[in-house]
C-alpha cells in the first residue's frame, strides 16, 4: 500500500484521530473521540478515502457496530469507488465537490490552458525545479512554506497539519516531492502521492517570491511531465479549497490543468442510531448541511 491508503499515511494523521483498519476492504478510517460521551466515531483520511476491494467496505462497516456511532468520508472519485454508494452510506450521499484530473493517455498537453503555458514560459526565466530525492530531508523547508500559506489563508481543521504530522508524511511510500528554486534558494514546493496509476497532487506551497515568480505553474508542468513518463494514468488534483469547494483561485488553477473532471461524494452512516440520537440532545437533525449533526458548530 502506498498514497492515501497506506497505514504510514493514517498514522501521519494522528492529530485528527487513531488509525482505525478496515481489514476486509484495505482501507482506514481515523477513529474519534466524542466530547462529554464514551462513544467514538470515525472519519475517512484527509483529503480522501481509498481502499483495495470496494465490495468488501460494507462487511468492514458492519463489523464496526458497537464501536463507532457514526462514519463520514469522502471516496477518491479517481480510485475505483462504485457510482452509486447509497446503499453503502444510506444516512448521507450527496455531491461534495467537483474534482480535477489529468488523463495521461489524452492528449494532457494540448489540453493545459493558453494562461498556464504563459505562465509556465514566465517562470522558466527565473526558476528552476527538481525532485527531491530524499523527501525527509527537506522538511524544514516545506514546514516553513507552509506555515506561510497557513498564515496567509487562516487555515484550520484538517489541513492545519503539525510539524510532527509532516515529518511522518514525507516518509510515507509513494511520497514524491518537487521544489522550485530561485538563485539556489527554495520559493515553493509541491507534494505528491503515487499510488499504482495515480498521481495525487497532496499539498503546495510558496513564499512571496514563488508568487511572484508563477513557481507553481513551473512545478506542476515539471512534475505532470514526470508522472506522465513513469506509466501513471492519472494524475488527481483534488478540488477546490473549504468545505464547499465552489470557485476561487485554486480551482481555476487545477481546472488550467484538467482534461477530466469527476464528483466526489460526501458519504455519512449510522451505525449506533440510540446513540446517535442520544448525542443529537433534540435538535433536529439536518444531514443535507451537516453530518454526524451532533458534531454541527452550535451542538459543541
Amino acid at each position: 500500500m502506498s498514497g492515501y491508503q497506506s497505514a504510514d499515511y493514517a498514522a501521519a494523521l494522528v492529530d485528527l484521530g487513531r488509525p482505525l483498519e478496515l481489514p476486509h476492504c484495505g482501507g482506514w478510517l481515523l477513529e474519534r473521540s466524542i466530547a462529554g460521551a464514551e462513544q467514538c466515531d470515525a472519519i475517512g483520511p484527509y483529503p480522501l478515502f481509498g481502499c483495495r476491494r470496494w465490495a468488501e467496505l460494507p462487511r468492514d462497516l458492519d463489523e464496526l457496530r458497537g464501536r463507532v456511532v457514526a462514519v463520514a468520508l469522502v471516496p477518491d472519485p479517481f480510485g475505483g469507488a462504485p457510482a452509486d454508494l447509497t446503499a453503502t452510506f444510506p444516512d448521507v450521499c450527496r455531491p461534495f465537490k467537483e474534482h480535477f484530473g489529468v488523463d495521461f493517455p489524452r492528449d494532457w498537453r494540448g489540453s493545459i490552458s493558453h494562461n498556464h503555458r504563459r505562465n509556465v514560459r514566465a517562470a522558466a526565466r527565473s526558476v528552476e525545479v527538481e525532485r527531491c530525492v530524499e523527501p525527509r530531508a527537506w522538511l524544514d523547508a516545506w514546514c516553513g512554506l507552509y506555515e506561510q500559506l497557513a498564515s496567509r489563508h487562516t487555515l484550520s481543521g484538517p489541513a492545519n497539519f503539525s510539524r510532527a504530522s509532516f515529518e511522518r508524511q514525507l516518509a510515507v511510500p509513494g511520497i514524491t516531492v518537487f521544489r522550485a528554486a530561485i538563485a539556489g534558494a527554495t520559493v515553493a514546493m509541491a507534494l505528491w502521492y503515487r499510488d499504482g496509476e495515480v498521481a495525487y497532487y497532496h499539498l503546495g506551497a510558496c513564499d512571496p517570491r514563488g508568487y511572484e515568480s508563477s513557481a507553481m505553474f513551473a512545478l506542476f508542468d515539471v512534475a505532470l511531465g514526470h508522472f506522465a513518463t513513469w506509466g501513471v494514468r492519472w494524475a488527481q488534483l483534488g478540488g477546490a479549497a473549504g468545505w464547499q469547494g465552489a470557485g476561487g483561485g485554486l480551482a481555476r488553477f487545477k481546472a488550467g490543468w484538467s482534461n477530466e473532471r469527476r464528483t466526489a461524494w460526501f458519504c455519512g452512516r449510522v451505525l449506533d442510531r440510540v446513540a446517535y440520537e442520544r448525542l443529537l440532545c433534540g435538535r433536529p437533525e439536518r444531514p443535507e448541511e451537516f453530518f454526524p449533526g451532533y458534531r454541527r458548530p452550535e451542538a459543541a
